[in-house]
This record gives structure tokens, sequence and C-alpha cells, in this order.
């Protein structure tokens, strides 16, 4: 423990890191794309994650956030995209029903 009171600021790098969430979601957009430039992006993204732990700029607590962060976060936009979206429609057609979207309930 003596390493991270000499070279660790504690307060400086907050849960999670959001290096590894970004690159991980970054890796997850490409897998469902591109099976080509999956493995790749993948390697990537571990490399970073791995980086963050190395430079001592992030304890092991803030990757397994930052991948929790990633996986929950593309979890979420998947539902959300199968509630809002009709896949049937291009994206500028899916975006203009989505903002002319009108409230359910009663008028406040």
């Amino acid at each position: 423990h003596w390493q991270f009171r000499v070279d660790f600021q504690p307060g400086a790098n907050k849960m999670p890191s959001l290096h590894v969430a970004n690159s991980f979601m970054v890796w997850l957009a490409v897998r469902a794309s591109s099976r080509r430039w999956s493995v790749p992006f993948l390697v990537l993204a571990i490399l970073i994650a791995a980086s963050t732990l190395t430079t001592k700029k992030h304890l092991v607590g803030d990757v397994a956030l930052g991948l929790f962060w990633a996986f929950g976060a593309w979890a979420v936009a998947g539902r959300l995209q199968q509630r809002w979206m009709d896949l049937s429609l291009t994206p500028r057609e899916s975006l203009v029903r989505f903002v002319r979207r009108r409230p359910t309930g009663p008028p406040a």
C-alpha cells in the first residue's frame, strides 16, 4: 500500500473509469455491426482498461464499475430502442416521429 500513498492521488479519478466504459461501449457498437472489426476493438478496449491500472490512474474497482457502466448502458439503450423506435423506419423518420410524439396523459 505504500506505493499508492506515494504515487496515487485520491480523488483525482473517480469511479467508474470512463475510459473503460467508453472503450467497451465503442466495442459493443462495433461488435453489433462488424464481425471483422470486433476482435481488434475488443483487444484495444482491454488494453485501455489495463493501461488505466498500470499507469496508476484507477483502481481495479474503477475498471470493474466502468465495465458495469458500459454493459448496463448498452442494455438500457437496447430497451429504449425497442420501446421508442420502429425499426422499419429510416433514422430520420424515426426521429421525426419521436419528436412529434405527444404525451398520452391528460393535459396538465
